[in-house]
């Protein structure tokens, strides 16, 4: 309530009741005002008691604790859980490394005179590998030229001047 309403209720008592019984009214009216509080507020805590309101919000309170205990076990669970992956991906990485330098010492040790003379051109080695297999006889060709070896039996009958141009046709048509 505002100043102003207390001031009309002020004027109002003071013409309803008159100025000689008003401060008793007024104590009379606060003890009242009192008793009512305090009768509220017993029964509040009566009410309380009697469903365990307090234990409830004890338990509510005890509840939420435990939740964030929890949830705080799953976090550090998880925590633990990728800590123990990248020691175990860093163990691997190790070995691996590990693993490496000694195939690097194998290698070194098998090809060190290749490597320490510096003979060795990565161009020069790829030509060459082009050059053996482009000189090298595919399956066809030797499979063509053994075709064109052999003696041609139907021509065996006629003279040697078709035996000639069928050997001849023989090396420059396929075979299937």
């Amino acid at each position: 309530m505002g100043l102003l309403e207390f001031v009309v209720i002020g004027v109002i008592g003071l013409l309803v009741i008159g100025p000689e019984r008003l401060p008793s009214a007024l104590k009379t009216a606060m003890i009242w005002i009192g008793r009512m509080k305090r009768l509220m507020t017993e029964t509040r805590v009566e009410i309380e008691q009697q469903l365990g309101m307090d234990e409830i919000r004890r338990e509510i309170h005890n509840q939420e604790v435990l939740d964030s205990l929890k949830s705080l076990n799953v976090i550090k669970d998880q925590a633990q859980k990728t800590s123990d992956d990248i020691n175990e991906e860093m163990r691997k990485t190790a070995q691996n490394i590990e693993l490496d330098k000694q195939a690097a010492q194998d290698d070194e040790g098998q090809y060190g005179d290749q490597w320490a003379n510096h003979d060795y051109d990565p161009e020069k080695a790829l030509a060459e590998h082009l050059v053996a297999q482009k000189n090298a006889p595919t399956a066809e060709a030797t499979e063509a030229s053994l075709s064109t070896d052999a003696p041609n039996t139907s021509n065996l009958s006629a003279d040697n001047s078709s035996s000639t141009s069928t050997s001849s046709e023989n090396q420059n048509t396929p075979q299937p």
